[in-house]
């Protein structure tokens, strides 16, 4: 009998040693972690895939941990079983992040590894490894449940990250890693974007009127004026490129003489201004989106962006014109216009 309980005893041991990660925070960190990852985006989806050759989604969180000395269990619901649970809010680098396969499930389907400012990457049977956001409102947004914490950053480490003067074009909260990071980098040492004191780039807060028109002043060469154009941007930071942006048509009012320079700006407001600024057309022909119609008054702006390359819209063939655009998307536009 008592063979018997020892026996259960040990078995029991052995399960959870196979099921426990097998490296200790101080030894690999989160951003190692998503280095590793993102060294095989782009890999084909394959369903049981668990090499180089073809991932599935769980396939590809074991191979990328394996790569760092950490065995995970093989299936995404049971890599929900291990790990500190972690909030939205809070998520690091390396934290693996949980989906259902409908709106609202609690039952796991699909795993994914974040990645930094509000993206993870993932195997998805549609695009392969590739990067998203936790919040995309058309698809993983509402069908987020959880993530969990593999791996920890060193509290020292981080804090001399931050505590670091970086160079122009580099900023805390957009690492090496991050899908954007060429885009805000190369615009940031051209003095086209910047910034703030903390130097941080706040990638994932919505682009203002303002900084539209400073950004693609910048972009474009135009010079500040000290010309008033709306009886709201006087005073304003960026009333000189407010103004100057209106001289040159690039940007209009409200209609009722304002500009309302601190709202954010949309999808569809962007293409109208990055089309005016560059100089960009297309021939009418069918909608490439299913959300934006021949009707609409940007259809012709959104098509020539995407004429121009400089967007392809979002999953499902949408581009959700009305959305407010983050400071991220926003760079990248400019930059793929410019280059």
């Amino acid at each position: 009998m008592i063979r018997k309980f020892l026996v259960t005893i040990l078995t029991g041991l052995l399960v959870l040693s196979v099921f426990t990660p097998q490296a200790m925070a101080s030894s690999v960190s989160g951003s190692q972690i998503t280095k590793i990852a993102n060294k095989y985006s782009g890999t084909p989806y394959n369903y049981g895939g668990t090499t180089p050759s073809g991932f599935d989604c769980s396939g590809y969180t074991s191979y990328v941990f394996k790569q760092a000395g950490i065995d995970l269990p093989r299936t995404s619901s049971s890599q929900y079983g291990i790990g500190d649970y972690v909030s939205k809010s809070n998520l690091k680098s390396g934290d693996l992040v949980f989906f259902g396969s409908s709106p609202g499930s609690s039952s796991v389907s699909h795993v994914g590894i974040y990645t930094s400012n509000g993206n993870f990457i993932s195997a998805t049977s549609s695009k392969g490894v590739d990067e998203r956001s936790v919040n995309d409102p058309y698809y993983w947004g509402d069908r987020y449940i959880g993530a969990k914490r593999i791996v920890e950053e060193s509290t020292s480490t981080a804090s001399s990250q931050n505590d670091e003067k970086l160079p122009t074009g580099q900023y805390h909260d957009v690492n090496s890693d991050f899908w954007a990071h060429k885009h805000i980098k190369k615009l940031s040492e051209a003095g086209i974007i910047n910034g703030d004191n903390a130097q941080n780039f706040n990638p994932n807060n919505k682009v203002t009127r303002a900084e539209a028109a400073k950004m693609l002043g910048e972009a474009i060469g135009l010079k500040e004026s000290t010309k008033s154009s709306f009886n709201d941007s006087s005073s304003h930071w960026a009333e000189g490129y407010i103004n100057a942006a209106a001289e040159a048509g690039i940007i209009e009012g409200d209609g009722n003489g304002s500009f309302r320079p601190d709202d954010s700006i949309s999808r569809e407001e962007i293409a109208a201004i990055l089309s005016r600024s560059f100089g960009l057309s297309v021939e009418k022909g069918e909608a490439t989106f299913t959300d934006v119609s021949t009707d609409s008054w940007a259809y012709e702006n959104i098509e020539a962006m995407v004429a121009h390359s400089i967007t392809t819209g979002y999953d499902e063939n949408n581009f959700a014109p009305k959305k407010n655009a983050s400071r991220t998307e926003f760079a990248v536009f400019v930059y793929r216009a410019l280059y």
